[in-house]
C-alpha cells in the first residue's frame, strides 16, 4: 500500500520552470551547508567535480584580501605585457551543484559553480615567450 502511493506520488512530481531551477541552484550554491535546502519531491542534486587551472594565491598564506587582489592585478599586467606570470598555476576543483529530474529525464538546470582548492597545486607553466628567451 505505502508502494502504490509513493509511486503515484513520483509520477505527480511537479514541473519546475527553469528560474525555480535557477534560484533553488543558487540557494544550493549560498547554502552555508547544501543538506539544508529542500529539494522538491522527484528532483535531485547532481554533483559533478571538474579540475580547472587558475592563478591565484594560495589561501593559506593569509595576506588579505586587499594585497591578494593587487598581486593578482600586477600577475595579469605581466602577463599582458611580458607574456609572464608571477603567480604560480593552482588546481581549483570546481565542484556544480545541479538540480536534475529524479527519473533521469533532462532537464533545463543552470549549474551553479563553486571553486574549491585542490590539495595539490599544478606544475608550473611558462609562456611561450619565456621558453624561447630561456633556449641557448
Amino acid at each position: 500500500r505505502g508502494g502504490a502511493a509513493k509511486r503515484a506520488a513520483a509520477g505527480r512530481r511537479k514541473v519546475l520552470s527553469k528560474a525555480a531551477l535557477a534560484d533553488l541552484e543558487e540557494q544550493l550554491r549560498t547554502a552555508e551547508s547544501p543538506s539544508s535546502v529542500p529539494i522538491p519531491v522527484g528532483y535531485k542534486v547532481r554533483v559533478s567535480r571538474e579540475p580547472r587551472e587558475v592563478r591565484a594565491l594560495p589561501p593559506e598564506l593569509g595576506l588579505g584580501a586587499a594585497l591578494e587582489a593587487a598581486l593578482e592585478v600586477v600577475d595579469s599586467v605581466f602577463d599582458s605585457a611580458c607574456g609572464v606570470h608571477i603567480l604560480e598555476p593552482l588546481t581549483m576543483i570546481e565542484t556544480r551543484l545541479a538540480v536534475v529530474p529524479a527519473d533521469g529525464a533532462s532537464s533545463a538546470a543552470r549549474p551553479a559553480g563553486v571553486v574549491k582548492p585542490s590539495a595539490r597545486p599544478a606544475a608550473p607553466r611558462v609562456s611561450p615567450q619565456r621558453a624561447a628567451a630561456a633556449r641557448p
